[in-house]
């Protein structure tokens, strides 16, 4: 049956649709851009210092990955003031 002919479908515009479909596809595209999440650099002192910038979080992570590799003294200290 069709809908032209049913009184209570839900009648859409053309334009509606169509925006509807944008959206849509914005979403998609948006998703499939979003850059992978980074864990905790492996690099130099300064690259984790910068990767943790001023967050709490971060910090936390780099001090736990800190702790269970390299242990580098400064730098776990640097970490646990950031973190606190």
């Amino acid at each position: 049956m069709s809908t032209s002919h049913n009184p209570y479908a839900p009648r859409v515009k053309a334009s509606e649709a169509a925006v509807e479909v944008e959206k849509t596809e914005e979403v998609q595209e948006s998703v499939e851009t979003a850059p992978e999440p980074q864990g905790v650099p492996d690099g130099p002192a300064a690259e984790v210092l910068e990767w943790v910038g001023d967050d709490k979080d971060r910090a936390k992570q780099a001090l736990e990955a800190e702790e269970a590799g390299q242990q580098r003294v400064g730098l776990t200290k640097k970490l646990k003031e950031l973190a606190e």
